[in-house]
């Protein structure tokens, strides 16, 4: 892999992990206007690809604030999250 690879493939993770903080301070109301619709970070695609992304997908469906409780996608996007390593 080259160096340029390299740099962007650790500019996207990073791109998509403040994404992901940005969409959680929206759902939560984080100094900014609460707003409980899931935003793409944390939606089914985005969750694919990031720990922590698939744990608050899992938090969203668990608790049915901002989509439709969904009991058994929760436990999946849990268990998913869990074996990448997030530990939050």
């Amino acid at each position: 892999m080259s160096e340029a690879v390299r740099l962007w493939s650790l500019a996207s993770v990073a791109i998509i992990r403040r994404q992901v903080e940005y969409a959680i301070a929206l759902y939560n109301g984080d100094g900014v206007a609460k707003n409980e619709e899931p935003r793409r970070p944390c939606s089914v695609g985005s969750a694919a690809r990031q720990p922590i992304a698939q744990d608050r997908l899992a938090r969203i469906l668990a608790s049915g604030r901002g989509a439709p409780a969904n009991p058994v996608e929760a436990t999946k996007w849990h268990l998913i999250s869990k074996a990448r390593g997030e530990t939050n």
